[in-house]
Formats: structure tokens, C-alpha cells, sequence
């Protein structure tokens, strides 16, 4: 998954670049140029970056797996 990072995306807290996302910078031609080489370069290794990614949307970034984790901490307290 080759995704642009920006400030907006605090991707950098739930997911580690080249083992989760590709990250690059969009207003770096250099970065773009490598998170692209990379990805050409090491194509059974994005298989497995693409499933990680996959893993972390599922866990950090779905709402009803959201919801279900405070249903759980709210009915604790």
C-alpha cells in the first residue's frame, strides 16, 4: 500500500512504514521516486505489507471493531 503521508494522516501511530504502508512524502519527487522503487523492487514483500495493512485497517480503523472495543471499556466502568 503506497499511501502519501501528511500531517492530516497520523498513520505513523498505527502503522510502521515498510511493514504495514509505504509511506511517502507528496511533495518529494525523491520520496515518491523511492516508496515507488521500493515497491517494484520488492514485490513478495508489498504481498506482505498489503495483508499487515489490511490487518491494522481491520483492528485500528473499523468502526464496528471501534465500537465493539468501548462497548466493552464503557460496560467496566
Amino acid at each position: 500500500t503506497l499511501f502519501p503521508y501528511t500531517t492530516l494522516f497520523r498513520s505513523k501511530l498505527y502503522l510502521k512504514d515498510k511493514e504495514d504502508i509505504i509511506l511517502a512524502n507528496p511533495s518529494d519527487s525523491d520520496s515518491l521516486y523511492k516508496a515507488m522503487d521500493y515497491t517494484l523492487l520488492n514485490y513478495q514483500k508489498c504481498i506482505e505489507i498489503g495483508q499487515n495493512g489490511k490487518n491494522a485497517a481491520i483492528k485500528y480503523f473499523n468502526p464496528k471493531t471501534n465500537g465493539e472495543l468501548l462497548n466493552k471499556f464503557l460496560n467496566r466502568i
